[in-house]
């Protein structure tokens, strides 16, 4: 509190700062392009996560479909950095995003497509012979001898 004449004074208010103003030079995005954005960053999700589950349980296609999606969030991301100002920026930010889960979903169809082909021999055998057993667990069907002495 400071004192003018013996009288006590009001504190003052802080003075705000003012508000920054748009450099009427830098273009904004319009409602456009950020929906183009967050597409393709939604994109590129369902394509790190298809490719990341597509190694757990195993998938051709749920890589391949992957792999689509990436491709798709590349080619809208190639259309952004053609933009100026923040949205380039984004874009540019995202598409090594989008370069790692195209990769991840590339080597997982490659190994998918491996184990399909060596696996189909084998199962095109059980299936037609009707011993499912040594698909899961790799012997005959045929019972084990006992060579206990208990049994």
């Amino acid at each position: 509190m400071s004192e003018h004449n013996g009288l006590p004074q009001p504190p003052q208010a802080p003075i705000s700062p003012e508000p920054p103003r748009h450099n009427s030079n830098t273009p904004q995005p319009n409602k456009q392009d950020m929906h183009e954005l967050k597409t393709a960053q939604n994109l590129i999700l369902v394509s790190s996560l298809a490719a990341a589950v597509s190694l757990l349980i195993g998938g051709v296609f749920l890589s391949g479909a992957g792999f689509i999606c990436g491709f798709i969030a590349l080619r809208k991301l190639n259309e952004l950095t053609k933009k100026s100002g923040a949205i380039r920026t984004a874009a540019v930010n995202l598409k090594r995003s989008c370069y790692i889960a195209l990769v991840f979903c590339a080597v997982a169809f490659v190994l998918m497509a491996v184990y399909a082909y060596l696996a189909t021999p084998v199962i095109l055998e059980a299936l037609e012979s009707g011993e499912y057993g040594d698909l899961f667990n790799g012997s005959t069907s045929e019972p084990a001898q006992n060579t206990s002495a208990w049994g």
